[in-house]
């Protein structure tokens, strides 16, 4: 059995008719349309069309796929060599990012690994900067984690996802953000 038939395969979501009849009804353009970050992909930017063209505002936690940068280039070069047939998006990109976190926490450990060695490793990541992100990952002994806690917008735009806004703060509102900041801000 080859390497290729043993893989899982991926499949990759099918458009339903959905936004085909929001078209037929124009509504493209008589509501604001939002989505979380797993719609940062070309794929549905393609499926969608021009008249979709900035018209979904899309809250990404990660850099656009075609990103310049040596981690998106990275992350595109392990994809096209070890999954050539799965998309691009936003979900093998945060496997990718993880994977990184990963590594740099086992490297960080001498001597055995052990389920201590390793949380503790992965317990004192810090400063974790990447092309990928907005800023800077961390773990840490706080009581509460979300340090990916910065969003950028994508829209859709002849059949791929480009920046609309660049980096910015996710809204306090959400009290758990809220709790967040006040531990970054050290209290």
């Amino acid at each position: 059995m080859s390497r290729s038939s043993t893989r899982r395969q991926h499949h990759q979501p099918t458009p339903d008719a959905e936004p085909t009849s929001k078209q037929a009804l124009g509504l493209q353009d008589r509501v604001k349309w939002a989505c979380s970050t797993p719609c940062n992909t070309d794929f549905l930017a393609e499926a969608l069309g021009p008249q979709w063209n900035g018209k979904l505002g899309v809250n990404a936690e990660l850099n656009l796929t075609t990103a310049d940068g040596p981690d998106s280039e990275l992350y595109r070069a392990v994809q096209k060599h070890y999954a050539p047939d799965i998309p691009l998006g936003s979900f093998s990109q945060m496997g990718f990012v993880e994977a990184s976190i990963a590594v740099k926490a086992l490297m960080s450990v001498s001597g055995e690994f052990t389920a201590e060695s390793v949380n503790e490793a992965i317990k004192n990541i810090k400063d974790f900067k990447t092309d990928i992100l907005c800023k800077p990952w961390y773990f840490g002994d706080a009581p509460l984690h979300i340090p990916n806690n910065t969003d950028r917008t994508v829209v859709p735009q002849d059949g791929k996802m480009v920046e609309k806004e660049g980096c910015f703060p996710i809204s306090e509102v959400d009290p758990a953000i809220a709790q967040v900041r006040k531990i970054e801000a050290g209290g």
